[in-house]
């Protein structure tokens, strides 16, 4: 669960995620979006995560979200 901090459209969203993955820790979720042409530059920080190992699982996690998003915009494109 979490809730939203920030919106600032297009380039900002910014929210706290909590939950049994996170140790019930509320952490912070940060994307930046920065246009470059006909393409965007997305940077996600999550921080506050309470142990390595929840790093290291939420690193992967959001890699592969971010890798399944980069597909999805590149098929609908």
């Amino acid at each position: 669960s979490g809730t939203y901090v920030e919106i600032d459209r297009p380039r900002r969203l910014v929210f706290t995620w909590s939950g049994p993955l996170t140790n019930n820790v509320n952490t912070l979720v940060t994307l930046e979006l920065t246009p470059h042409g006909d393409e965007t530059e997305l940077v996600l920080t999550h921080e506050r995560l309470p142990t390595p190992a929840i790093f290291e699982g939420h690193t992967r996690g959001w890699g592969h979200i971010l890798d399944h998003l980069a597909d999805a915009v590149v098929h609908d494109s």
